[in-house]
């Protein structure tokens, strides 16, 4: 789909909603959503246009959203480019809800819980990229700070950040190797509704 489009056909809508679990009716309201951030119609998005959604809008990590968004949008230089619709309901689905998905219609019991398992996982990757800010697989101490100041308000100063920090890799850094890998992180979510968490309803 270059260029926009006024509407998506509902055979257009139906194979979208296949592709990425969104409902027929959720992806037409994402196209309207996706057509009013695409300004200049021209059937594609910058992450400066994704700013503009009101619920990642107003979330503290908003900026560190976006640049994982570019990191996963870039050209071979490492720029980041705009993005078509179908690109858009993939970025989006990482906030799919799990439970009470469409997919579960669709599929058998043990083919929507491998569904449910690996979408549980996609988010679990995806909080993990949030905090490894370098991108080299791993959680350590200066990356978890900064993303953790992002997220807290007045009332805490930096001496008390810096031992919640040092707390949290020690209890969750099961190699001692000082830092926290993917596998290490995911077991110490293990325990937490990470969907209902990572969920915006759309």
């Amino acid at each position: 789909m270059g260029a926009s489009q006024s509407n998506l056909s509902l055979e257009e809508a139906t194979q979208f909603s296949k592709e990425s679990g969104f409902t027929v009716a959720q992806v037409q309201r994402l196209y309207n959503r996706f057509q009013r951030l695409d300004r200049n119609q021209t059937g594609l998005i910058s992450s400066e246009d994704l700013m503009s959604i009101p619920e990642l809008a107003m979330n503290p990590l908003v900026e560190r959203i976006i640049q994982i968004f570019n990191q996963d949008n870039q050209d071979e230089d490492g720029v980041g480019v705009a993005i078509d619709f179908g690109r858009f309901l993939t970025t989006l689905g990482v906030f799919l809800p799990i439970k009470n998905n469409a997919k579960a219609d669709e599929l058998g019991p043990e083919e929507f819980r491998n569904w449910a398992e690996a979408k549980q996982r996609e988010k679990l990757k995806f909080v993990f990229h949030i905090y490894d800010v370098e991108g080299d697989g791993f959680i350590d101490a200066q990356e978890l700070f900064a993303v953790l100041k992002m997220m807290v308000t007045d009332g805490i100063s930096d001496a008390q950040l810096s031992f919640i920090v040092d707390q949290t890799i020690k209890e969750a850094d099961g190699d001692g190797d000082g830092k926290i890998s993917f596998d290490e992180f995911a077991q110490i979510l293990a325990k937490t509704d990470i969907d209902s968490r990572m969920t915006i309803r759309f």
